[in-house]
């Protein structure tokens, strides 16, 4: 929570926000790409493959990235 008691806001503000803000701007349109984090979470529900090993702002070694094709 940020602000004071007249006027709240709430953010959210971890290392896993700004890596999936960073993965999300090298999306194109209508695509999903979630990391290998992401992935392994919830591989039994959807349709993915690898698409790439990303190096991000604020890592110091390339995330592998995957590309949600749909439910299974």
């Amino acid at each position: 929570m940020i602000g004071t008691e007249k006027r709240l806001e709430y953010t959210a503000i971890s290392d896993s926000v700004n890596t999936a803000k960073r993965i999300q701007e090298n999306s194109d349109k209508n695509q999903i790409l979630i990391s290998k984090v992401a992935y392994e979470r919830v591989k039994k529900q959807v349709e993915a493959k690898s698409y790439a090993e990303m190096k991000l702002k604020g890592k110091e070694h390339p995330l592998e990235v995957f590309e949600v094709l749909g439910m299974k």
